[in-house]
């Protein structure tokens, strides 16, 4: 598929399939009939306190890794550069 135009005009990009046909959208149908009432009142959510341990993949092992990681760039960095052509 291949996208080309200007994504900041309204109907700016157009979209082509493999084949070379220009992919179209299809135009959006309104409503017909009112939407229906609300069956209850809207309770907004309430946001548990998160933990870095909640985020998929986070380790404290990581964290650790991380780290040292930066520990060992700011060292390297602070060292005098002794090769002139780097």
């Amino acid at each position: 598929m291949l996208i080309d135009g200007d994504p900041d005009q309204h109907d700016g990009l157009t979209f082509t399939d493999p084949t070379g046909k220009q992919i179209r959208a299809s135009a959006a149908i309104p409503p017909t009939e009112p939407l229906p009432p609300p069956t209850k009142q809207f309770e907004p959510a309430t946001l548990q306190r998160m933990t870095l341990h909640q985020f998929v993949g986070w380790t404290e092992r990581g964290a650790n890794t991380n780290r040292a990681y930066r520990e060992q760039q700011r060292q390297q960095r602070a060292q005098p550069d002794d090769d002139p052509d780097h």
